[in-house]
């Protein structure tokens, strides 16, 4: 219950948020870019923001030689994660567009807009940057062979994609941390205000854009319940079984859990959307992995931490 209690109160802060943005999408209380403005306001200010004011302070010399380790797990276990979603994938369509839907889906979780605010909002910032750096093989891969699984038409990957706001600034941070430098206090300021929207302004963005399909359409398909509990429970207690049966320290079981237990991400309605795709597979996924991840995020730590 010491881990239960406080996870149960972190969903529920961003269940509310997401509520909120769900109720001024239906009621039409802001225009109907609403949810493409939150988008870029998240991806180029508030989610860079929090990378850079993060990694600037933690991203040291003495840091790095102490968790080298977390991004060789990482690596290896988000391979893992990529098999057992090629096994998986083809048991729910035969569709090849909807199949890397599902693919995308069970590799990767909503490990930067909830997995950082959890994790945040309950361990602290140190916390936070042992999970930015186990999870930097899964943000790679999310700019890389995820954008290239949902994009419509033609897979290809392309590095360009790489080259993301996300991204930069981890290395901007990065940068920071290595160097040593001080950057002024006016700018150290306006980053970390910038930093505490991240998480209020992700789950706006996540109610409005559920707001815009029809719920009834959205929880008719049965597959969709079953990926979510493939996404919310078996994948995370796999994952988590393997680093605890190896003998992996507290934070890297706490980071596997958090990178793995998370909803399916936004990004499955997003991508389709930029490039013309349908996105009422992914918006499905999203409404209900998320609804349901306000009860087995907080069992699923109570119960692998």
């Amino acid at each position: 219950m010491e881990v239960f209690t406080p996870m149960l109160n972190q969903m529920a802060l961003l269940l509310l948020f997401m509520l909120a943005g769900f109720v001024l999408c239906r009621m039409k209380l802001t225009p109907d870019n609403t949810a493409v403005v939150l988008s870029k306001l998240e991806t180029y200010i508030f989610l860079p923001a929090l990378n850079i004011n993060n990694f600037m302070v933690h991203f040291t010399w003495e840091n790095i030689a102490s968790r080298w380790s977390s991004v060789v797990i990482g690596i290896v276990l988000m391979f893992a994660a990529v098999g057992l979603a090629y096994l998986l994938a083809p048991r729910f369509t035969k569709e090849p567009y909807a199949k890397r839907i599902y693919l995308y889906s069970f590799v990767i979780a909503n490990i930067g807009y909830m997995g950082n605010a959890i994790i945040q909002g309950v361990y602290g910032d140190e916390m936070l940057f042992n999970y930015l750096i186990y999870t930097l093989p899964l943000v790679t891969f999310v700019y890389t062979m995820g954008v290239a699984w949902l994009k419509p038409g033609s897979s290809k990957l392309t590095f360009r994609t790489i080259l993301s706001p996300m991204f930069i600034s981890l290395v901007i941070g990065a940068a920071l941390g290595l160097s040593g430098l001080r950057i002024p206090a006016f700018l150290s300021t306006t980053l970390s205000s910038a930093a505490a929207c991240m998480s209020p302004c992700a789950m706006i963005l996540t109610g409005f854009i559920i707001g815009t399909f029809d719920l009834k359409a959205l929880l008719r398909n049965k597959k969709i319940y079953l990926a979510t509990f493939v996404r919310l429970v078996v994948i995370p207690a796999i994952m988590t079984g393997i680093v605890k049966l190896f003998g992996c320290n507290d934070i890297i079981v706490l980071c596997t859990l958090c990178a793995y237990c998370m909803p399916m991400g936004l990004n499955s309605v997003i991508f389709p959307a930029s490039y013309g795709g349908d996105t009422k597979l992914g918006a499905g996924m999203a409404l209900i992995s998320h609804v349901c991840s306000v009860i087995t995020i907080p069992v699923m730590f109570m119960l692998f931490t």
